[in-house]
């Protein structure tokens, strides 16, 4: 998760307007939005997923405060793509399956950088001093 100080302030479009504030909780935000003359408040987090930051909506608003330390609901309510801040916010509304698509493109796998597998058996094979060298041994991480 990241804060974006940015985002704190008033947003305006021909039918909505969208006020964020800092939110209770660090890198949280607190959004109170009128739509067609109705008032509505949720919580928010902004996470950043290789160059791309989609801010994650929680309607309700405990969610992200001290008092739900359960970690009952880990995902939004909705998802919106923030493809910019300033001089205007641009969100672009997204559905979970359309996230997962985007973070499947350039996927490269990832190997332990520190040491591998198969080091770490030798040395231990190399290193047994109860003579048992041939065991197989079971890692996990």
């Amino acid at each position: 998760m990241i804060f974006e100080e940015k985002l704190i302030g008033n947003w305006r479009e021909e039918n909505i307007q969208i006020s964020i504030t800092e939110g209770a909780l660090e890198k949280t935000y607190t959004l109170t939005w009128t739509e067609d003359d109705e008032e509505h408040h949720a919580a928010a987090n902004l996470v950043q997923l290789k160059d791309m930051m989609f801010l994650g909506i929680f309607l309700d608003e405990s969610i992200l405060e001290k008092k739900d330390s359960s970690g009952s609901h880990l995902l939004p309510d909705s998802f919106f793509r923030v493809h910019q801040i300033e001089p205007k916010l641009l969100l672009q509304p997204m559905e979970y399956n359309e996230v997962a698509e985007m973070m499947k493109e350039d996927a490269e796998p990832l190997k332990r950088a520190d040491t591998e597998t198969e080091d770490i058996v030798e040395f231990e094979r190399a290193n047994d001093s109860s003579g048992n060298s041939d065991v197989p041994v079971n890692l996990t991480y």
